[in-house]
């Protein structure tokens, strides 16, 4: 059975590198930007993530920018700007290791259904965003996979994958270094396949996610909102026999 990368086609070992370069380009060549300085003239583009699981904590994130078209360029808000998420502060370049690299907000909630984030843009102008549980379909990782050989393919637990939903499985280590790769997901979505990954202790992960546009948006400018449902646990890579 022929297949392809979930986001892109690239070995486990092309990923890595590609993310080690991206993590460098974020920490030295991003541009900060101070919201209070922009002119009332200006429009901000959203972008907000949610991942729900029922074996995990809900994590949410948020990312502003001015110019939606210009890499590594982001606006801290400040000023009369700022956002929360289900009436909580959320944390500005708060490093853990679940937050992605495209994102400079991010907040750990509990079990909940619903998400709802305020953006104030100003004294008397917020934007609010929904975001809900039943807005996509459960994953799980299957309870007996114990653990993953290269080239053999396994299959996840849930639905068939709906149009314009997608699938992202990915082995992360941060022994000896941090490294991340990503599964190919066969032709019918059912699934996944790990190629050139070493052997040793990984934590496995599976996302289950649709993209869309904002509800409520700083005119013109238009946002996107990822929600996803995922499932991790640790896992070992054995040699393929």
């Amino acid at each position: 059975m022929k297949r392809v990368s979930c986001w892109m086609k690239r070995s486990g070992y092309i990923m890595n590198c590609v993310f080690v370069l991206v993590m460098c380009c974020c920490l030295f060549s991003c541009t900060e930007e101070i919201s209070e300085n922009l002119k009332a003239t200006d429009v901000i583009f959203q972008k907000y993530r949610v991942d729900f699981s029922d074996t995990q904590d809900t994590w949410v994130y948020a990312r502003f920018v001015k110019d939606e078209d210009k890499a590594f360029n982001e606006l801290k808000l400040t000023g009369e700007q700022q956002i929360t998420v289900n009436d909580k502060s959320m944390n500005y370049h708060y490093v853990n290791d679940q937050a992605p690299v495209d994102y400079s907000y991010s907040l750990k909630l509990g079990k909940v259904d619903q998400v709802d984030f305020t953006f104030q843009r100003a004294k008397n102008k917020q934007y609010k965003n929904t975001a809900l549980r039943s807005a996509v379909l459960p994953v799980s990782i299957p309870a007996d996979l114990a653990f993953i050989q290269n080239d053999v393919a396994w299959k996840w637990n849930g639905e068939d994958l709906k149009a314009g939903e997608k699938l992202e499985v990915t082995l992360e280590t941060d022994k000896d270094g941090y490294a991340i790769y990503y599964g190919s997901i066969s032709d019918d979505g059912r699934e996944v396949t790990f190629s050139n990954v070493p052997k040793g202790d990984y934590v496995l992960t599976l996302r289950r996610m649709v993209v869309s546009e904002t509800q409520d948006n700083d005119l013109p400018a238009k946002g996107e909102m990822t929600i996803c449902y995922y499932d991790k646990r640790k896992i070992s890579v054995k040699e393929s026999v």
